[in-house]
């Protein structure tokens, strides 16, 4: 008889792809069998529909917000809601525990599994934790943490310092001209790499246009521009020695021809799933800093610009690019948003300094 895990994950690839990475680890067992929950939205069908090791999806509806008088009031109706599915769900399934990889989803499901004396389990990925699994924590057999600073968060409940789920194995490493030729670029270019995260990102989308348009062949033809060109291409090297792999979340046609218009040889894409070719091409990456992108910039060691997000609410990419960059500082450079904002050079300084210390072995 098979025995089932019931893992759950939603609403971001950085909490969905690592849960899908432990799920296929486990399904070497010919015993186990995987259920999946996740939030309704597009993004986690999508992902969990292309995994060929979930026995079962379940999707579960979280609507509102937690501002606002209507908003919170519509916000607790899904979540309880959303706990007396899960009931139905582990009832159903009969799992012997629940792996959780934080987020709100978790909290209705967790609660569900701790009400039928279902062990579960909890994965933080980041160094500061999120509310969800700060919230859980006291109920669960065991909190897996990612890094060893984020111990510090949990006096009282058992932690466990684990590696993270990392998707890639080293047969996805490349040398960098078989990686190239892959995607049918040429070698000769020097290639920068955007990754805004499983659902793109709105302010690397801005500042790459703008760092195309004072690049584009126009301005480099008018001498208006020659800082990034000589510094990072070399001073007769003309602008299509630059290739930019971008992955923009949304926006992808008007992206592509802004790139286009510039004279900027690119590939535009709203997700990328044959990223381990990107990060073997790459000669520098620009990323965010969810605990996925950076665990995944260490694995492929490319030089790289972090730009962490910057949200009210916390600080945990702040965090987790401070702890990782530190590794490296000279390869992997720490930049923030409002920084970037306010300094029009800085983000071509950046680069030029990157693409200018990547290693001579590829």
């Amino acid at each position: 008889m098979k025995h089932t895990t019931v893992y759950v994950a939603g609403k971001s690839g950085g909490h969905i792809i690592p849960a899908l990475t432990m799920l296929a680890a486990a399904a070497a067992d010919k015993n186990a069998r995987a259920v999946m929950i996740t939030t309704a939205t597009e993004l986690d069908r999508k992902l969990v529909g292309a995994a060929p090791h979930v026995a079962r999806h379940e999707a579960l509806a979280l609507r509102g917000r937690n501002s606002g008088i209507v908003g919170r009031v519509q916000l607790l109706l899904s979540l309880a809601g959303a706990f007396f599915k899960s009931i139905k769900i582990l009832r159903r399934e009969q799992p012997r525990k629940v792996i959780s990889m934080g987020g709100l989803v978790s909290v209705p499901v967790c609660l569900a599994a701790r009400l039928l004396r279902i062990p579960y389990e909890l994965y933080e990925l980041n160094v500061e934790p999120g509310r969800a699994v700060v919230f859980l924590a006291s109920g669960a057999a065991c909190v897996h943490l990612c890094f060893a600073a984020t111990k510090k968060y949990f006096p009282q409940v058992t932690t466990q310092v684990t590696n993270y789920p990392l998707r890639f194995t080293p047969a996805d490493k490349l040398v960098r001209i078989d990686a190239c030729h892959a995607l049918g670029i040429d070698p000769a270019k020097k290639i920068i790499v955007v990754f805004g995260g499983s659902q793109g990102s709105k302010f690397l989308n801005d500042i790459m246009l703008n760092l195309a348009s004072a690049n584009s062949a126009e301005t480099l033809a008018a001498g208006k521009s020659p800082q990034f060109q000589e510094r990072a291409l070399g001073p007769a090297a003309g602008e299509n020695n630059l290739y930019i792999l971008h992955q923009t979340g949304n926006d992808v046609a008007a992206i592509q021809a802004h790139y286009q218009r510039a004279g900027i040889s690119s590939l535009v894409a709203s997700y990328v799933t044959e990223v381990n070719l990107w990060y073997c091409a790459a000669d520098v990456i620009i990323t965010r800093a969810g605990a996925g992108a950076l665990n995944e910039l260490i694995f492929f060691d490319k030089p790289a610009l972090i730009i962490p997000l910057e949200v009210a609410s916390t600080d945990h990419q702040l965090q987790n690019a401070t702890v990782v960059a530190a590794l490296q500082p000279h390869r992997w450079r720490v930049v923030r948003q409002h920084a970037l904002a306010t300094q029009p050079t800085l983000l071509a300084d950046t680069l030029a300094a990157l693409l200018n210390c990547q290693k001579t072995a590829q």
